[in-house]
């Protein structure tokens, strides 16, 4: 496997390699194999897909995360796995880590994880919307009140955006003002509560859903303390984007 870029949508539609397969199955134990494949949706830089496992006539689906060689991002799958056992046992419905190949010397090449799969699915169109926000409260409050180990929070802009001192309002913006306040919120510290324990990424396409409540969290790899507005404020962002979520949330 060549190197890749984390944005060539080829890498996360490209199915796994015979050399994953089979390691998969040997971390499945002896005498599996793997029986089916599916492409998960919800990776931005890694390929995520749900495995049929078959051993001794019982089969079993397990999803398996990885990411493109050659660009650093093992480091991402080194930090997921350890936050993975930083959550694990909370009461949280989290997944566990069946396997690992950070090196991706089994797995053609790519950092791969291959962890239980969580029942359910991303809901983002629920039927009742009130109870949807209020379970994702309920969430947020739980996962806050966790006593676990994490770094400090610290302020930080995606580095293929620009440098919050180098922001721009975009040419033909239709409210300029309200984009220049919007940088002036982004340039001031977070309210400066008790830290808390936070997910770091806590967004409606990281939960799961069945039967109207929440039946996993996924996408482990940015715990820290910090404000819980740091959660609160990254949710609420999405939430009122035009399309992402139910409009009666953007009321």
């Amino acid at each position: 496997m060549t190197g890749a870029d984390w944005r060539d949508d080829g890498f996360r539609r490209r199915r796994p390699s015979a050399e994953t397969l089979s390691w998969v199955a040997a971390s499945m134990g002896r005498g599996s194999r793997v029986v089916g494949w599916r492409r998960l949706t919800g990776g931005v830089c890694s390929a995520v897909h749900r495995l049929t496992a078959e051993r001794r006539g019982t089969r079993t689906f397990v999803v398996l995360r990885q990411y493109p060689y050659g660009l650093g991002l093992h480091e991402a799958l080194v930090k997921e796995i350890a936050d993975l056992g930083v959550v694990a046992g909370s009461g949280l419905p989290v997944p566990r880590v069946l396997a690992a190949d950070v090196a991706g010397a089994g797995t053609s090449g790519a950092p791969s994880v291959l962890m239980t799969r969580l029942p359910g699915h991303v809901d983002l169109d629920p039927v009742e919307p009130a109870s949807w926000l209020t379970s994702i409260a309920e969430l947020a409050v739980s996962l806050h009140s966790l006593d676990r180990p994490a770094p400090a929070f610290r302020p930080w802009t995606d580095s293929w955006i620009a440098r919050p001192d180098r922001l721009e309002v975009p040419a033909g913006a239709h409210d300029a003002a309200l984009w220049r306040a919007a940088f002036a919120v982004m340039a001031t510290p977070p309210p400066e509560d008790d830290p808390v324990f936070l997910h770091g990424d806590f967004l409606p396409v990281n939960l799961l859903w069945s039967r109207g409540r929440v039946t996993g969290v996924t996408d482990w790899n940015s715990l820290h303390r910090g404000s819980r507005a740091i959660d609160v404020g990254h949710c609420r962002r999405f939430l009122a984007a035009p399309g992402a979520a139910p409009s009666t949330c953007r009321a």
